[in-house]
Formats: structure tokens, C-alpha cells, sequence
């Protein structure tokens, strides 16, 4: 997986989100940013940190699956709600990397699962 490939993705999930998705990070499963966009726009969101924090919650995540769903290896998404009524989603991808977007408050969460999904899928074959 490129860079190109992570930032082409960064775009499309910025554009095609309604508005209901301000920052997206693309990130590897130590926790490193690979591409990230819109922090400029939201100061309170740094793109290290939240890579690096999206990283521990799906290694959390990850081994909370192991003895409870055996067949499954890992999560399809991560929703935690944040006060002010914003979300952090993370979204597994290929290559031991992963996708985290920090919603706008009260965002259209069906559009940004939906999107996300798409933009994920299209781009892991």
C-alpha cells in the first residue's frame, strides 16, 4: 500500500461524506500516519495522536475478539461516541493499516459507515 493509495483515500472519504466526516487519518497498526487531512480546520485534533490512539483501540479491540468470537480476527468497524455528540470510527484495512475519521457533531453515521465501507472495499483489491 502506497502513500498515494492512503492519501487518494483521505480525499475521497473528505469529499464524499456530506460534511459529516472533518478529519481522516490513515494509519499502520503501530500507530504511524501515513496520510491525514482536515486538522488544519479542526486544532484540537492532532493527526499523531489520533493515529496512535486508533491504533491501541483496535489492538484492544482486536484481542477482546479472540476468545469471544472465535472465527472472527478482527472488528468491520470501532464507533466510539465522543462528547459534543462527535464519533471516532475506525475501519480496518489492507496491509496492517487502518482508516479513523472524526465525525462533526450529530453526523449522518449511516452516510459515514456506508461511505467508508465503499471507499475501503474499492481500494483493498
Amino acid at each position: 500500500m502506497s502513500e498515494r493509495e492512503a492519501r487518494a483515500l483521505v480525499e475521497a472519504i473528505l469529499k464524499n461524506s456530506g460534511g459529516s466526516v472533518e478529519c481522516v487519518a490513515v494509519f499502520t497498526e503501530d500507530g504511524l500516519t501515513v496520510a491525514a487531512k482536515g486538522y488544519s480546520e479542526n486544532p484540537g485534533v492532532d493527526p499523531e495522536e489520533l493515529s496512535a490512539i486508533s491504533a491501541s483501540i483496535i489492538g484492544v479491540v482486536e484481542e477482546f475478539f479472540k476468545p469471544l468470537f472465535r472465527g472472527a480476527s478482527k472488528p468491520e468497524r470501532v464507533d466510539v461516541e465522543l462528547p459534543g455528540g462527535r464519533h471516532l470510527v475506525l475501519k480496518p484495512w489492507k496491509g496492517g493499516m487502518a482508516v479513523a475519521c472524526v465525525t462533526c457533531e450529530e453526523p449522518n453515521l449511516g452516510l459515514v459507515y456506508l461511505m467508508l465501507d465503499e471507499h475501503v472495499r474499492s481500494r483493498s483489491s
